[in-house]
């Protein structure tokens, strides 16, 4: 009778922590974000940056959801990120229109086995992008795509009666990244840049003639 004993005892031991596994995989218990802020406000982006908060009772957050909209509108622009430890702060910049209030809310998403279970969202603190300080009398329509972008942008412009030009690349800190002077062939310009050995973040791009310039921004992914 012994044997018999033992070995419904060490199966039932053994269904136990089976059981207890499978519980703890699929937790339902997943940390909300915390310590919401926002780090920079352009006139055409931003960057927040909020804690992956993590606990031993609990999932470990992989991947978050931001969504920011203008205040007063209906429909939420959505951001999928994925979380990389042991990095436990997360910063996540995107693009957004000048003179414009903005709110935005963030959440977590923990998977176990067989479910995946996002938290409630959390709101950061709103922000006011600024406005476009672009002169009246600014060189001509120029833009930059794509926006953002992870390898390479094109610096694109129709102008009317500017001949040469010049275009300073600067990151958030005033650091140049690249000067170059161009002609403006028929009125048009189009000049391709590899940015994809540069740090992540929000650059400013100058064209100027010399009396006037444009400026405005772009997103390194």
């Amino acid at each position: 009778m012994k044997p018999k004993t033992s070995t419904r005892f060490f199966v039932a031991l053994l269904l136990c922590i089976v059981s207890v596994g499978s519980i703890n995989a699929q937790s339902v218990c997943c940390p909300l974000p915390d310590s919401l802020t926002v780090t920079s406000v352009t006139d055409s982006s931003f960057c927040v940056r909020w804690r992956i908060t993590d606990s031993v009772a609990c999932d470990t957050p992989h991947a978050g959801t931001l969504q920011y909209k203008p205040v007063g509108t209906t429909t939420w622009t959505t951001v999928q990120v994925t979380y990389s430890y042991p990095y436990f702060y997360e910063t996540k910049c995107d693009t957004a229109r000048a003179c414009t209030k903005y709110q935005w809310r963030v959440r977590n998403k923990c998977a176990g086995t067989d479910t995946t279970v996002f938290t409630a969202w959390v709101a950061g603190p709103r922000f006011t992008t600024k406005c476009d300080s672009t002169s009246p009398r600014a060189l001509g329509a120029i833009q930059v795509y794509p926006n953002p972008s992870k390898n390479n942008i094109v610096v694109s412009g129709t102008f009317s009666s500017v001949s040469n030009a010049t275009i300073n690349i600067a990151d958030m800190q005033g650091n140049p990244k690249l000067r170059k002077e161009v002609s403006i062939v028929g009125g048009s310009l189009r000049m391709p840049v590899d940015i994809s050995t540069w740090n992540k973040g929000i650059y400013f791009i100058t064209i100027t003639d010399g009396k006037f310039s444009s400026r405005f921004s772009f997103i390194k992914e």
